[in-house]
């Protein structure tokens, strides 16, 4: 099977949003922003047909206008802050 591009896997699920987090975390880390920070937060969708519920998952980030704080480089982490929300 070829390899997956980051936009050919379920993003809904948690190991999809794990990896979602993972990549936006890597790529402004990767260009200067240490202050990155990354969050799943899990989200209960009822259904209308049967009445259930589905869980799905939402990446949020700490960015303002598309871009991450910047911080100075003493202050930061090696990396930027990834987590996944209590549920």
């Amino acid at each position: 099977m070829p390899e997956q591009t980051p936009y050919t896997y379920d993003t809904l699920t948690l190991a999809g949003a794990k990896r979602l987090a993972r990549t936006i975390t890597d790529y402004w880390t990767n260009r200067g922003y240490r202050g990155i920070s990354t969050w799943i937060e899990p989200i209960t969708i009822p259904l209308k047909k049967t009445e259930g519920t589905e869980r799905i998952y939402a990446v949020r980030t700490n960015c303002i206008n598309g871009v991450p704080p910047r911080v100075p480089a003493a202050s930061a982490a090696a990396r930027g802050d990834f987590r996944v929300a209590a549920e």
